[in-house]
């Protein structure tokens, strides 16, 4: 069984990898300037409740705003946060967003059996194909700034699928204290349906079991993806974390919104 709490600290802190924060004494203010599309750059954390919400909520305004950025919470897997944060959010106009992830974490042995002329490598730099797979459905350059400040940190392992030198399918792996976290996976359009993404999660995993005993674990919602992971031994958990963030509309702005 993982140990959730260990989790939940991995997830509040892993955007330290690739953004600047402010610790105050209710939680935590990530924010990149050079990276303002990017939500996961740039959202509050608000990781006490005995404190008074509304003023809470004022501060993190004036701190986002006063950058030129969206105001943004994401939870913290607090009980009962939503109750105590929900109304002083909605009265200040906040709207909210509900992320139905389900967690998995790898325990079995994979029965992926990829091709032989299917290579993974790590990738320590963004080439151009890389870039690429990135942009492959859209223009993604909140992905892109994120990769560029974790491809160099040596916790972060970019896995890149190759086929005749054309890059086709990717993942991360995010080695934290005492958890890995699988993300960043990405499947041309293109070349999907071909057993790239097996036998990219098959050398993930591979690898992964030479260079950590951490358990390693991921979220993940989509069916199709979702029975990829199991046949590379990923196990659902039984999780009542409820994932959910808040931003507050800017005049003009889309919410195309961004996954890392």
């Amino acid at each position: 069984m993982i140990d959730m709490e260990r989790v939940i600290a991995c997830e509040v802190n892993y955007p330290r990898g690739f953004s600047n924060v402010v610790e105050t004494e209710y939680g935590l203010l990530y924010h990149n300037l050079e990276n303002p599309l990017s939500h996961d750059s740039n959202h509050a954390v608000v990781l006490r409740l005995d404190v008074d919400v509304a003023e809470v909520v004022n501060d993190i305004m004036a701190f986002y705003q006063v950058r030129g950025l969206a105001p943004r919470l994401y939870t913290a897997y607090r009980p009962g946060e939503m109750e105590k944060l929900g109304p002083a959010l909605a009265a200040m106009g906040f709207r909210f967003i509900e992320d139905p992830m389900r967690l998995f974490v790898q325990e079995r042995d994979s029965t992926i059996r990829p091709a032989p002329e299917v290579a993974v490598r790590r990738a320590r730099s963004l080439d151009k194909g890389i870039l690429a797979l990135v942009n492959s459905e859209r223009d993604e350059p909140w992905s892109v700034g994120v990769l560029e400040r974790q491809v160099s940190r040596k916790a972060f392992h970019l896995y890149v699928v190759y086929v005749r030198d054309q890059a086709v399918s990717m993942a991360s792996v995010n080695l934290m204290d005492g958890l890995s976290e699988v993300c960043d996976v990405v499947t041309h359009f293109r070349h999907r349906g071909k057993g790239y993404a097996r036998a990219l999660m098959a050398g993930v995993v591979g690898e992964y079991a030479r260079i950590s005993a951490n358990p390693l674990y991921l979220w993940a919602s989509n069916p199709t993806a979702i029975r990829i992971y199991e046949e590379a031994g990923f196990v659902e958990q039984t999780c009542a974390l409820r994932n959910w963030s808040a931003y507050l509309p800017q005049e003009g702005a889309t919410q195309d919104g961004e996954t890392t």
